[in-house]
């Protein structure tokens, strides 16, 4: 990824590596090899954003499924699913419409018990460890969950003061980031849902948990939004998180690890 810095601005070091905060991750900086000269005040100069392992994230961390069944009705969505995410993993669950994708999320999310199997976060169940499994999650479902009366700065200022788990990251840098810093002074029911998708997702920046958990978060997005996702995806990981998420769209991951677990028949 890269950012851009004007030379003789905050952070201009003539060229020397440094040490920036980006979202919820610290990140060398390097110039590029490329662009305009260090001396010119009208330039901006790329920089190449190196992630780093993010304080406070355990290396051992793990969620796991034991043996989970869920049904909605009388229909069984999944049966006998077992899989163990660990630090630096992600796990994409795909799947037809209704083979369960939102159930098991809202599973593994603490929302929905399954009919059998269980749950655990570091080998325990997640209702034992309730406070702490809480602490490291961040869940953000199919709908966006925002205010529509609200501005998008306005619901990223609530979501921070109300979760008290923010890491220091502006609503309107979190904004800046997904793309839409120019529609933050706007209520969110004029954005489209695309945009609205972004506040939404936005959240993550806010955010220190090391889990995400997220359901269908590339919906409504264009291509460039869809890319942003995967970015974020990737740098998470890459700094030490994890993330467990459902989408019908592959996902172009330059992660270490990564799984897709498919549901039902596609």
């Amino acid at each position: 990824m890269f950012l851009r810095k004007k030379p003789g601005g905050p952070g201009w070091n003539d060229g020397a590596a440094d040490v920036i905060r980006c979202a919820h991750e610290q990140f060398r900086y390097q110039p590029a090899i490329s662009g305009p000269a260090p001396g010119d005040p009208a330039a901006w100069m790329a920089v190449r954003l190196i992630p780093g392992p993010v304080a406070g994230f355990s290396a051992n961390a793990r969620l796991s499924a034991r043996d989970l069944t869920c049904s909605r009705s009388d229909t069984v969505l999944f049966s006998g699913l077992s899989f163990e995410l660990r630090a630096g993993e992600l796990v994409q669950i795909a799947g037809a419409n209704g083979s369960g994708k939102t159930t098991l999320l809202r599973c593994l999310s603490g929302l929905f018990t399954a009919d059998h199997g269980e749950v655990l976060w570091n080998g325990s169940p997640i209702n034992k460890v309730r406070a702490e499994y809480t602490a490291a999650l961040r869940f953000i479902g199919h709908k966006t969950g925002i205010k529509h009366d609200m501005t998008a700065v306005e619901n990223l200022a609530l979501e921070a003061k109300l979760s008290g788990n923010s890491n220091g990251f502006t609503p309107q840098a979190a904004l800046r980031r997904l793309g839409i810093k120019r529609t933050e002074a706007l209520p969110c029911r004029a954005l489209s849902m695309g945009q609205q998708r972004r506040v939404a997702l936005a959240r993550l920046l806010l955010s220190s948990a090391q889990l995400w958990i997220l359901d269908e978060p590339l919906a409504s997005l264009d291509t460039a939004g869809q890319e942003l996702v995967n970015e974020l995806l990737q740098e998470h990981a890459e700094a030490g998180g994890m993330a467990v998420f459902s989408s019908h769209h592959g996902l172009e991951s330059g992660a270490n690890r990564f799984t897709s677990i498919v549901l039902g028949n596609e």
